[in-house]
């Protein structure tokens, strides 16, 4: 009998926890949907909150750039050649658009997307819009906006060099024009002088011959009296780039302050008319807006001429005239400024195809052109993407190999000129491999 009465008991004691542990469990789901349910609502109100506080930015800086262009512009541009994207401004008078950078930009980050592939479409969508309006001549201007976070956070996240930073605190200058020999040691990245052909591709070329102008050198396109009209020349853009030597002659002597221009339309000229830079697959671009990203920091960049070819093969910097005084031997003759532009175009490169690569340029100074080669592992931007290089280096090999203002290839004189055209046919004629 005791033992039954013990049996009911027990049964009744399971029976009461069943019953204690289903209550909990329905407990605990009301409470999980609760907190869900305020989870969610709290979302929402976040987003509401930044999408009005983008809004706002946006509309602020369309108003900052009405009022600097004097122009209104038109509102949320969809045009043909961007194949349905949007640009939240444009103003047509002076071709330039406006896309606001707002949250949506800040989130690049996969914590944010559970399906990487939503990601890579908005990160692909921003590059495309950017090409597209570079390719159609429009200047892209993109504002950006960043949470309280993550300012605070990247000022706790400020690199340690080896080198004192600036008043600013930072190391690496803003600008690709500032850079000097100890940015380029941080980076290490050196020239080394080399024989021709270690710069030059050594293959077989047709050089036009009436941009040769055996007859004209430096004291003709010097003389006070010089008439393009006087040298018998055929062709019309042959007299146009004699005319453009004879520019760049006189103005080499003349004070800085006095216009530049004179060498970048030589340039120019050389690069689409006599080389034919500017023909498919190949295209130049006039000093496209580049940037150099290093641990915590960005350097921006804008080659005078970056010439494509899917992606940057050569890159033209040109320093105006003898005279500028920029151009002396503590920066390099412009050296240093040549290695970070290399490097932002190494830089653009990767961002499309992480593969190695090669990358030509040539300095002009007055009518005195050097030439230069680097081969840029992804090993090196693998490292440069947690540190400043301490394994991977890059050396830029220069030709001729003495660097000065007038060691360079002379476009004035007939055998430099030859020299210069060859060469860059050469280049071209490699890169078409």
């Amino acid at each position: 009998m005791r033992d039954a009465e013990k049996a009911k008991l027990k049964a009744r004691i399971e029976e009461l926890e069943s019953e204690n542990l289903e209550a909990k469990s329905v407990t605990l789901r009301q409470e999980h949907a609760e907190l869900l349910e305020r989870i969610i609502k709290l979302e929402q109100a976040w987003v509401e909150r930044e999408s009005k506080k983008n809004r706002k930015f946006q509309t602020r800086c369309i108003q900052i750039a009405k009022e600097i262009l004097h122009e209104e512009p038109i509102i949320e541009y969809r045009p043909p050649f961007l194949n349905g994207l949007e640009l939240d401004a444009f103003f047509q008078k002076y071709r330039i658009a406006l896309e606001v950078q707002g949250a949506q930009h800040r989130f690049h980050s996969t914590s944010w997307y559970k399906d990487v592939k939503k990601l890579e479409d908005i990160v692909n969508r921003d590059r495309q819009k950017r090409c597209m309006c570079q390719d159609n001549g429009i200047f892209l201007i993109e504002p950006k906006t960043f949470s309280l976070t993550s300012q605070k956070r990247f000022r706790k996240d400020k690199p340690e060099y080896d080198f004192p930073p600036d008043d600013s605190g930072r190391f690496f200058p803003k600008y690709a024009s500032r850079f000097t020999k100890r940015h380029a040691d941080a980076l290490r990245v050196s020239f080394e002088p080399v024989d021709k052909y270690e710069v030059i591709p050594d293959v077989k070329v047709t050089v036009p011959e009436k941009y040769l102008l055996p007859k004209v050198n430096h004291n003709i396109l010097n003389d006070e009296e010089f008439n393009v009209e006087n040298l018998e020349l055929e062709d019309d853009r042959v007299r146009t780039f004699a005319d453009k030597l004879h520019d760049v002659i006189k103005n080499s002597g003349v004070d800085t302050g006095t216009s530049e221009s004179t060498t970048d339309t030589l340039v120019n000229d050389l690069l689409l008319h006599v080389v034919n830079f500017d023909t498919w697959p190949f295209k130049v671009r006039i000093e496209p807006p580049l940037k150099l990203i290093t641990p915590n920091e960005s350097v921006s960049a804008e080659p005078e001429f970056v010439i494509n070819k899917k992606k940057i093969a050569l890159i033209g910097v040109e320093d105006k005239h003898l005279k500028n005084k920029k151009i002396y031997p503590l920066s390099g003759f412009g050296e240093w400024q040549i290695a970070a532009e290399m490097l932002a175009c190494g830089y653009e490169n990767i961002i499309e195809d992480c593969i190695d690569q090669e990358i030509f340029a040539f300095r002009v100074i007055s009518t005195y052109v050097t030439f230069y080669r680097a081969e840029i592992p992804v090993s090196y931007w693998e490292e440069l993407s947690e540190q400043l290089p301490k394994v991977q280096s890059i050396v830029i090999k220069r030709w001729p190999k003495e660097n000065g203002k007038k060691t360079g290839l002379n476009l004035a004189e007939p055998d430099g000129r030859k020299a210069v055209i060859t060469d860059l046919i050469k280049i071209r004629q490699h890169l078409l491999k």
